[in-house]
């Protein structure tokens, strides 16, 4: 098991040899970061902060009524939501694992 000194310290090395750490506290190799030519895979969400309201005001009242029971339909209900207004490259059936998941109609 590594030490916490020895941690920050092999952190304070890869910062001053310019590289950058990954979650698990080891440097990522420069080949991992995508290069110049490869593109550039664009994220865009076209929902709107009051539906998302509506949705939150209606679990959570749901959610007080039948005790917590709702609280797995409310999660459902708010991801579809979420996924339905999320495209990546302009189609939402570009995004992994959304398309099978969202026209399943459960």
């Amino acid at each position: 098991m590594v030490r916490a000194d020895e941690r920050d310290t092999e952190r304070a090395a890869c910062a001053f040899l310019g590289g950058v750490m990954n979650d698990q506290g080891g440097a990522i190799a420069a080949s991992s970061w995508p290069s110049a030519e490869q593109p550039v895979q664009r994220l865009h969400y076209d929902g709107t902060i009051g539906a998302l309201y509506w949705i939150f005001i209606k679990n959570f009242l749901l959610n007080i009524i039948t005790l917590s029971i709702y609280r797995f339909w409310g999660k459902t209900n708010l991801r579809r939501y979420a996924w339905s207004h999320t495209s990546l490259q302009g189609s939402a059936s570009n995004i992994p694992g959304v398309a099978a998941s969202s026209s399943s109609g459960s």
